[in-house]
């Protein structure tokens, strides 16, 4: 087996680990929200109108965490994604041999599959601010768009349209 079999074999263990760590870490944090709202609710009912706006913002803080949360996720798994194509490359340079990109193709697939898009993938015509950040990564990765993992969803959709 070669070198840079290996490191793929190696990435797709390690992605693998790494989504049973997410979804372990996502029925958490569902645990731990559906006892917060109930504690919340409980406490509600009990004080007075100041509070009681303040625990709601509590509320619109935690759904925002878990946007920002659910964003790290994706980027840390594209950096790694990355990390493994440029180590499969350099192993294609030290041996002589082009490396494969299947990683691409699967990283397109998952991050569709996760965002709960269309089997087809990104949606189709030119790339707007409707599509999610998941389609435009997908759809970026696609086109081989470097750097798209560190970039927000207006950066995403101006790369995407500028290469197409």
């Amino acid at each position: 087996m070669s070198v840079k079999d290996r490191l793929e074999e190696q990435f797709k263990d390690v992605e693998k680990s790494y989504k049973e760590l997410l979804a372990e870490i996502e029925k958490q944090l569902n645990e731990l929200e559906k006892r917060a709202n109930k504690a919340l609710d409980d406490l509600q009912e009990q004080v007075p109108d100041e509070v009681a706006d303040a625990i709601s913002r509590l509320r619109e803080a935690n759904a925002s965490m878990r946007r920002r949360l659910a964003s790290m996720s994706d980027q840390a798994l594209e950096t790694t994604r990355e990390a493994v194509e440029s180590l499969s490359e350099s192993a294609g340079r030290v041996t002589g041999r082009p490396a494969r990109k299947p990683a691409k193709k699967a990283a397109a697939k998952t991050k569709t599959k996760a965002a709960g898009a269309k089997k087809s993938g990104a949606p189709t015509g030119k790339a707007s601010s409707k599509w999610t950040k998941a389609e435009l990564s997908a759809e970026a990765s696609r086109l081989g768009i470097k750097g798209r993992s560190g970039m927000t969803k207006a950066q995403l959709v101006r790369a995407i349209n500028a290469a197409s």
